[in-house]
């Protein structure tokens, strides 16, 4: 190459942007770099050598045209000594950028130099990209591998595939193996006048083998077969595009991307929006990019959501609009994507696109590192980190008697999910040390824990249940719960609350059976059987009036035979629990005696 500014000259494969000696731009427009490729055409092929050289002239600007007839060069040995070598060179630049039938030479060389090694898959590899831009020969060539398995696994469906792709751009001997499928019924149902309309457009090309075809079909009329599909086609294409983009080929990769996107393919139309977006392969054009993000999304490919948001927070290729924004990240995050997950989470977190909420940016966080996002895992336990800390900070503050500061610190860890500064910041409303008291918020932080399983918050939560506090209801069973809760969770204080609670309850049914039995027999000693059955079981359940009024029943006999010796064991019982005021009770039970004159023991009854 010589530098138009200096004319220094040196060798290069590329149209570069600097000269190297005096470090100014000596780029060549495409439309000159054109001309200099057809007046290289125009040379007589008389004089191999001065056409070979202007060939390199115009490669080393890089045009893949120019570097394509410069391997054919080394291959063939014109105008210059043959180099299977170089000819691999120049066929690999004119390939990387495109270029099909360097594609299918440089496929072609490396087959026949690494046939049965390891690089062979080199080969194959630009034969499936020739194939798919479109080279005849590639496609014939491509369908014998699947035929015969050659360098890849057989498949005859897949040959006949190909097989009819390189008929329809003109291959002869691709029509004739295709007609032996047919023939033979392999990848395709056997069906002869499908053969014979192959084998005739064999023979009429050319291939007299295929007449023998013809001749065994006498009678048979031929008929246009189906166009032959094969499953996950795209996906072939996505395949391809993808290894190329991996190893740096970009136009490569986005020519195959753009094959699959233009047939539907979600996954290749996001990919091409990426190539386009960042100008790999293909001029960069970040409106086209955007128009490409938008069909892959509405397509199901999450990944565009999340591509096409980043285009409208900041702007490329579409006015920033940074509602739209989140709302991409958001749908992608919420249809499951794990790193648009972080990404939201890093929103909220960050108070960038939306407000700041912790408990929202952990909610996000957590789903992606569930999924095994590694940066969702690592906010994750920094966060965990720098909350305990601040919890730290809140237990020292409040043991200092220094309330203010402590909720200061507990607040923000429990705004991150730290259920430690969660429980201790209810407490703190609840008690209305270092804030305003407030029992609905100090429920409300007490549930956050809960959730957390902090054995603490339960034990909480179910004192406020026992009380009806903080616009909670009074709910016996609510606050059993918890307690056995926080007792799983090591709380040792729930057992004893639980066995309070269960005193209790059995004191409040035993009032309650008591004053069933007062009102049965102030209703008529008629009931004097009945109450007596229900004063036994208050007694017997702990209630202290229930004791005595059975050692009164005994003293007189009243329903069951006079018996002194339980009377006083029942006035001691009573005694014991509490019940000071034994000689009341016994003259209202007298009182009752007496008002009862059509009363009669049970010794007495018949």
């Amino acid at each position: 190459m010589k530098c138009k500014k200096c004319g220094s000259e040196w060798h290069c494969a590329g149209n570069i942007k600097q000269c190297p000696f005096c470090l100014q731009d000596c780029t060549l427009p495409a439309d000159e770099i054109e001309r200099m490729y057809t007046m290289a055409e125009a040379l007589p092929s008389e004089d191999p050598a001065a056409k070979m050289q202007a060939y390199l002239t115009v490669a080393e600007y890089g045009y893949a045209p120019a570097e394509y007839r410069l391997g054919t060069c080394y291959e063939d040995g014109k105008g210059v000594s043959p180099s299977v070598s170089l000819a691999a060179v120049y066929y690999r630049l004119a390939a990387e950028q495109g270029h099909a039938d360097a594609a299918f030479r440089l496929a072609i060389l490396l087959r026949d130099r690494h046939y049965d090694t390891p690089e062979a898959d080199h080969a194959y590899f630009w034969l499936r990209v020739a194939a798919e831009l479109g080279v005849p020969m590639a496609r014939c060539y491509l369908a014998d591998c699947y035929n015969h398995g050659e360098g890849i696994p057989a498949n005859p469906i897949r040959a006949a595939y190909w097989y009819t792709a390189a008929t329809e751009v003109g291959s002869f001997e691709a029509a004739y193996s295709l007609a032996e499928l047919y023939h033979e019924g392999r990848g395709v149902k056997k069906n002869p006048a499908h053969e014979k309309y192959y084998a005739e457009i064999a023979y009429n090309g050319g291939i007299t083998a295929a007449d023998k075809l013809i001749r065994g079909l006498d009678g048979v009329f031929s008929e246009v077969p189906p166009r032959i599909e094969i499953k996950n086609r795209n996906e072939d294409r996505f395949e391809l595009g993808f290894r190329a983009y991996k190893e740096g080929k970009y136009a490569v990769a986005a020519l195959m991307y753009s094959l699959a996107a233009k047939d539907g393919f979600a996954r290749a139309q996001n990919n091409l929006g990426v190539c386009l977006e960042r100008g790999h392969g293909v001029p960069q054009d970040e409106k086209a990019a955007v128009v490409w993000y938008d069909l892959a999304a509405k397509g199901g490919y999450q990944m565009a959501w999340l591509n096409l948001g980043d285009c409208y927070r900041y702007g490329r290729g579409v006015q920033a609009d940074e509602a739209k924004a989140f709302s991409c990240y958001l749908t992608a995050a919420e249809n499951g994507h794990a790193r648009a997950q972080y990404v939201v989470g890093n929103c909220y977190f960050d108070a960038q696109l939306v407000d700041r909420n912790m408990p929202e940016a952990m909610k996000w966080y957590e789903r992606s590192a569930l999924q095994g996002y590694g940066e969702a895992m690592e906010k994750i336990n920094s966060i965990r980190a720098d909350m305990t800390e601040l919890y730290n900070y809140g237990v020292n503050a409040y043991e200092k008697g220094k309330y203010e500061d402590a909720v200061r610190f507990y607040t923000i860890a429990a705004e991150c999910g730290h259920r430690g500064a969660q429980c201790n910041l209810g407490y703190c409303y609840q008690q209305g040390q270092g804030c305003e008291k407030n029992d609905r918020l100090a429920v409300r932080y007490y549930q956050k824990a809960a959730d957390q399983e902090s054995g603490i918050a339960e034990l909480n939560l179910a004192f406020c249940y026992l009380r009806g506090e903080g616009g909670l209801p009074y709910s016996y069973k609510k606050a059993n719960d918890y307690l056995h809760r926080a007792l799983r969770h090591g709380v040792a204080q729930a057992q004893e609350v639980l066995d309070e609670n269960k005193e209790r309850r059995k004191r409040k049914i035993a009032q309650k059976i008591y004053a069933a039995s007062a009102a049965m027999l102030a209703r008529g000693a008629e009931n004097a059987g009945e109450a007596l059955r229900f004063r036994r079981i208050a007694a017997q359940l702990g209630n202290p009036r229930a004791m005595c009024a059975l050692a009164c029943h005994y003293e007189f006999g009243f329903g069951v035979p006079m018996d002194e010796d339980a009377a006083l064991a029942w006035f001691e019982r009573a005694r014991a629990a509490g019940f000071m005021n034994a000689s009341r009770m016994k003259g209202a039970t007298l009182k009752l005696v007496h008002q009862t004159m059509a009363f009669r023991r049970p010794s007495e009854q018949k």
